[in-house]
Order: C-alpha cells, then structure tokens, then sequence
C-alpha cells in the first residue's frame, strides 16, 4: 500500500509525541509525579490542584512537569518557580472536581501538552464515556474540537460526532503567541 508523503510525516510524528510521552513515563518512575510536581509550587499554601495538576493526581499520570500549572486558592496569585509558571485562582463555587472542567481549563489556561494529554488519553481509567459525551455535545466549542482532533491524533480513536456547521470559524491547534508553529510545517 502506498502512502502520501504527509500521511508518514503525520504517522512518524504521532509516534515521536507517544515515545516522548513513554520517555517521560520511564524518567519519572520511582517518585510519584505529582508529588515532584508539587514539591516545585511556591504557592501551595492552602490550595488545591486544578487542570493538568488535578489530572496528574487524580489518574496517578507519570509526566514531566508542564510550563505552567493551576491551583485554587483563596487568592488570585502568579509565581514563577523553577521555570514553571503557577497561577492561583480565587475559590468559588465551582467543579473543581470534575474531569470534562480540569482537562478544558488545563487546554485553555494552561496551554498545550502534548505528553500530558497523551498519556492521559491511553490511561485505562480514563473515563471514555464522559469525555466523548463533551465532544459529541459541544461540537462547536474551539476546546472541544482541538480535544477531539488531539484524541483522534494522538490515539487513531475517533468520536461520533455532528458536522461542525460552515459558519463556526476554524481554530488554530496551538496558539502561535505561545507555540513556534508556521504553515505547511
């Protein structure tokens, strides 16, 4: 069978990002991730993972540390500490518990990770279900599309889902005020 030139690059590149998700796995083992992750939080006094913190916690994810991590607090603060970034948001009445609002806030605060996200998506408690229900409901949702391409790039899974009407505008993967990306790349 042949294969276009883009869909090996494509191929090539979804395996680099899950052997780099498995290296970080590996360097990590021996020492709980989130444990070393929060050991680097200057503003863990009193606060509570969110986002890609939550998801390392709560599925045990065994990951490098991200750029930037969340938490919750009882006041809107920003640090920097060991080249990572750490926000804290004012506690209020929220769903600082759920899957679908930890793994949105991470994608639209906390920007992308590919590692992250791959491991996450191939972790066996991954509750499946839930996230597809969001991916199916909110097909407009520029989160929910990146989420759905990622899951079908990442994993080869896909989801069900309505055609995205013509009118929605398309959105960028990653944002290139953070990210260095470029056309045809």
């Amino acid at each position: 069978e042949l294969r276009s030139s883009e869909e090996v690059r494509q191929q090539q590149f979804q395996a680099d990002v899950l052997a780099t998700a498995s290296e970080q796995e590996r360097t990590v083992n021996g020492r709980d991730a989130f444990a070393m992750i929060s050991d680097l939080n200057p503003l863990s006094q009193n606060t509570a993972p969110i986002g890609y913190l939550w998801l390392i916690q709560q599925f045990q994810l065994q990951v490098l540390p991200h750029h930037q991590f969340s938490v919750v607090g009882s006041a809107a603060v920003t640090a920097s500490a060991n080249n990572i970034v750490w926000t804290s948001i004012q506690r209020q009445d929220g769903q600082y518990d759920q899957f679908v609002w930890n793994l949105t806030y991470a994608v639209e605060h906390e920007g992308m990770s590919l590692p992250i996200l791959g491991t996450l998506f191939r972790h066996v408690l991954f509750p499946q279900d839930e996230f597809h229900r969001y991916l199916s409901a909110d097909i407009a949702s520029p989160t929910a599309r990146r989420l759905r391409f990622l899951l079908g790039f990442l994993t080869g899974e896909t989801v069900e889902a309505a055609d995205v009407p013509h009118d929605v505008p398309l959105v960028d993967l990653l944002d290139p005020s953070i990210y260095v990306v470029g056309l045809g790349v």
